[in-house]
């Protein structure tokens, strides 16, 4: 908790001051004691988007859906049971694209100032480019986002510089993610 306290503080205080972020968290960690987790969503972009746009931009690993808490997730987005039927009903006949959710950056042990900070420059970039972000995915039936282009920053060679130094402000765009 001693490493993780601070981290989360400035993770959820960035978070939560980006506009057009909403954060799914009770953010008074004195109140409230909790892991290093962030879920949020961005007004605007899917779930999905928003999660593999953190990936292919700027390296930054986060899930995303409903994390395995389904009527809590349905609480928190205010959908009616109706709602949530006609979403399971898709998931059932294979079609995972409308379903809500959110993503989820958490921390880990090797987690750092700088990586919280990298979390937050590239969320804020997403939200004030949303209309561009979104542009360039769809997301597919299974629920998964991909480039509409096809590019894909795992298959690519040498990948740094792609992007304008405005998008990923130096050298940490496609640095791979630490586990």
């Amino acid at each position: 908790w001693a490493h993780d306290e601070p981290l989360t503080e400035q993770m959820l205080g960035a978070l939560g001051a980006i506009e057009g972020v909403r954060l799914y968290a009770e953010g008074d960690l004195y109140r409230v004691r909790r892991a290093g987790v962030a879920a949020f969503t961005i007004d605007g972009v899917r779930h999905p988007v928003l999660a593999r746009s953190l990936f292919d931009l700027f390296g930054v690993a986060a899930r995303n859906e409903c994390f395995c808490a389904h009527p809590y997730i349905r609480a928190l987005h205010g959908r009616s049971l109706k709602e949530w039927r006609r979403f399971e009903r898709a998931v059932a006949r294979n079609d995972r694209r409308r379903t809500p959710g959110m993503a989820r950056a958490s921390l880990g042990l090797y987690s750092t100032s700088d990586d919280v900070e990298r979390l937050t420059r590239a969320t804020a970039w997403i939200a004030s480019h949303r209309d561009r972000v979104v542009a360039d995915y769809r997301v597919g039936r299974d629920g998964r986002a991909v480039r509409r282009d096809g590019w894909n920053p795992v298959d690519q060679e040498g990948t740094r510089g792609i992007l304008p130094d405005i998008v990923h402000g130096g050298d940490l765009v496609f640095a791979p993610h630490r586990y």
